[in-house]
């Protein structure tokens, strides 16, 4: 399966403490994340409930439960290079895949560099499945903040869509 959280707008909620837990740092404006999931044949299998926009692809992935509900030994898991959920991975007994690390004026050999090729071919697939729910009008600006208590539901329903 393939993991990648994606960041939706927000307006600016009115109170303070709820400013300070929805400002994305990365995106420089109001957010809430939420974790998706695709397995092989371009489905989206899984998406999470909406968290604020300052929580990590770590904190959301282990909340969500989702490493859970693998099979350990069999499944494996796709993430980008800055999804850092090793220790989660290892703990659930899952086999973690990402594209290698280049330190500074090294290269990759032939087989590192193919292998990155085919995991970046699939991080690809997912990446498109949340830019295709961000084709939905209701996320293509800052999501209103009186309809925050139903984006989980929302947000659903577009990755079903």
């Amino acid at each position: 399966m393939v993991l990648d959280c994606t960041e939706i707008p927000v307006q600016k909620p009115k109170n303070l403490e709820s400013q300070l837990l929805t400002y994305s740092h990365y995106k420089g404006t109001h957010t809430a994340k939420v974790l998706v999931c695709e397995k092989p044949g371009d489905l989206i299998s899984y998406v999470s409930p909406a968290y604020c926009g300052r929580s990590s692809d770590t904190h959301i992935t282990k909340e969500s439960g989702l490493l859970e509900k693998c099979l350990p030994f069999i499944d494996s898991v796709m993430v980008d290079k800055g999804f850092l959920i090793d220790e989660l991975c290892c703990e659930h007994k899952l086999k973690l895949v990402r594209p290698p690390f280049l330190h500074k004026n090294t290269q990759l050999s032939k087989s590192d560099a193919a292998n990155d090729q085919s995991i970046a071919a699939a991080r690809v697939r997912v990446e498109r499945a949340t830019q295709r729910m961000k084709l939905f009008r209701i996320l293509w600006d800052n999501f209103s903040a009186d309809l925050l208590p139903q984006i989980d539901d929302v947000v659903v329903i577009i990755a079903v869509s």
